[in-house]
């Protein structure tokens, strides 16, 4: 199991100016057309993985905020408990899990609220969606429900993005224009 950030961009965007904006900010934009999740777009948008390098997002500082231990810590020390552990040993292991999460990092949380603003701003999409998920299988062809929530391009703060649901595309748009 692992995250992944995926994204979304408005039909009218212009992919390769976006992804230019992507790859300035460490990030890329590699098109998961075939997945379950595009088809379910549909046309209202094209959909992308945003792994820049590594191999997965597991740490991303983005929905951190929800997530005190990243997991389930019940279900984990239940099964230790069944496995023979001692009080003590469930203790270590608990407080070196805890330490081991980093709280969610500002400067990286910065990075993912500049990419998403100049995406809409330099790029020319309209609309940047971004939605994390903890995957068991493929990116490419895992499904899985997803909420969406729009919201306007100044909701895309530090602290919403350390807050972000998982299962749940965050589509920010650009203000509208007037001609």
């Amino acid at each position: 199991m692992c995250d992944f950030v995926t994204a979304t961009l408005d039909p009218r965007a212009d992919v390769e100016r976006v992804r230019e904006v992507f790859e300035s900010h460490g990030r890329a934009l590699t098109p998961l057309a075939g997945s379950p999740i595009a088809a379910a777009l549909g046309a209202a948008g094209r959909y992308f993985l945003t792994l820049g390098g590594g191999a997965c997002d597991c740490g991303t500082p983005l929905g951190a905020a929800r997530l005190k231990d990243r997991g389930d810590v019940t279900k984990e020390l239940e099964k230790r408990r069944r496995q023979g552990w001692s009080a003590a040993k469930l203790a270590r292991w608990l407080e070196q899990r805890t330490k081991a999460v980093p709280p969610p990092q500002s400067e990286q949380l910065d990075r993912w609220r500049q990419l998403v603003t100049s995406a809409v701003e330099v790029g020319g999409a309209r609309t940047v969606g971004l939605s994390l998920h903890t995957y068991r299988g493929r990116v490419d062809t895992e499904d899985f429900p997803v909420a969406r929530e729009r919201l306007p391009i100044q909701a895309c703060t530090l602290e919403f993005l350390a807050d972000m649901r998982r299962d749940t595309l965050y589509e920010f748009t650009a203000p509208q224009q007037r001609s």
